[in-house]
């Protein structure tokens, strides 16, 4: 009898050390029927988006607060760029944002700054104008991006292809 209850304990010791190794899997809320998303590195994104748009300007938390109204807290890891010559519309936004929640509240803000940017860009330039009206708008999981440039459908590629789209 006392080796029929060791040997129970000792199986389920077992499969108890057996369930703690187990992974979890992340879920998407892409509406695609694809159940995960992949851990994407946004600063890779960011470098191959560069290599075709002007000079950029990274705004630190402080910067995407004031300018974009980016609460830091909302994201997980978050890469804002604008352009630095003023006279070109062009801006990236790459964020992994921390819940369905926060990703919602920066996809507003995103929407408030292209009708701005198109308020602004329509009386000085109507080229930068229609850059603006082309931006794109991606979002997978709880990754987002913003792409204002007149490259917007090779920075589209490259972020599908990274967010694995």
């Amino acid at each position: 009898m006392k080796r029929f209850i060791s040997l129970i304990m000792c199986t389920c010791l077992v499969i108890s050390l057996c369930a703690c190794g187990s992974k979890e899997v992340e879920k998407n809320d892409d509406k695609t029927g694809n159940n995960t998303v992949k851990t994407v590195d946004l600063d890779k994104v960011y470098s191959d988006c560069a290599k075709v748009m002007p000079e950029m300007i990274s705004l630190d938390s402080d910067m995407m607060l004031n300018y974009c109204g980016i609460k830091a807290e909302d994201c997980k890891k978050s890469l804002v760029y604008i352009c630095g010559d003023s006279l070109l519309t062009d801006e990236i936004w790459l964020i992994e944002a921390v819940d369905e929640d926060a990703l919602k509240t920066i996809s507003d803000l995103a929407d408030k700054r292209l009708e701005a940017k198109g308020e602004e860009s329509i009386t000085y330039s109507p080229v930068q104008y229609e850059v603006v009206q082309k931006a794109k708008i991606v979002t997978v999981g709880n990754y987002f991006a913003l792409l204002v440039s007149p490259d917007v459908d090779e920075l589209e590629k490259i972020v599908n292809g990274a967010f694995g789209k």
